[in-house]
């Protein structure tokens, strides 16, 4: 089969050379897709037992915060994540979306069943958009529940930052100065109706997204439990 020539540039049109070459054949490229893939797996796997273990023992490891060796191995962490995990359960729990940063694992998990398996059947731009606007209002409405319930001690220190997060917990106070507390429950559930008929189409069709509801059952389990002691 004879070989395509190669253009010559036009007259006047200087011939960019790349310093990196960047021509992979499709089957390299498709390793390096797939290698990406597991990586995000890999990565949300560490995102999730970060989570999880952070419930469960953010009390124990609040102390690292303030230990200025807090990498060398004489300190110890009880994060089942080890203190990378920690620290970024940390920043997701505590400093912005509280329980709500959950709802970032089925972001990672579309994400990588587009890498590894090839999935296409929801667009990055809106599974991103869905999964941080679920985050957002997740944690203003955790955040406004946890102060709503008055003597309950654990609905604005729990993890640290509150069942949502520094964040929602700003957001909260925001919307609760202005509009009163009865107006921004009305919002919030304005707000979350109108969230869930974003998506509404959702099936769960892949084990990466029927683990995801299934934990999703433990999550509201977990906030149950939280609002329960605020009699």
């Amino acid at each position: 089969m004879p070989r395509k020539k190669q253009e010559q540039p036009k007259k006047g049109q200087k011939e960019y050379k790349s310093r990196f070459n960047w021509n992979f054949d499709s089957q390299t490229k498709q390793s390096l897709v797939k290698i990406t893939g597991f990586a995000v797996v890999v990565f949300t796997v560490f995102t999730f037992i970060s989570l999880t273990s952070y419930m469960f023992t953010w009390q124990e490891d609040q102390s690292l915060m303030h230990e200025v060796d807090m990498l060398s191995t004489a300190v110890e962490v009880e994060n089942l994540a080890g203190k990378w995990g920690f620290l970024w359960a940390w920043f997701l729990m505590h400093r912005c979306f509280g329980l709500g940063s959950f709802a970032f694992l089925f972001l990672l998990t579309v994400i990588s069943s587009r890498l590894v398996f090839k999935k296409q059947s929801r667009g990055i731009i809106r599974t991103l958009f869905i999964s941080f606007s679920g985050a957002l209002l997740s944690s203003v409405i955790l955040a406004f529940l946890g102060a709503v319930a008055g003597s309950f001690t654990d609905g604005t220190t729990a993890f640290g930052g509150g069942l949502g997060g520094e964040c929602g917990a700003y957001l909260s106070k925001w919307m609760v100065n202005l509009m009163g507390d009865i107006v921004t429950f009305l919002v919030l559930g304005v707000l979350a109706i109108v969230w869930l008929g974003l998506d509404n189409t959702i099936k769960v069709e892949t084990c990466g997204i029927s683990a995801m509801a299934c934990f999703c059952k433990l999550y509201f389990c977990k906030v149950a439990y939280f609002l329960w002691y605020a009699r």
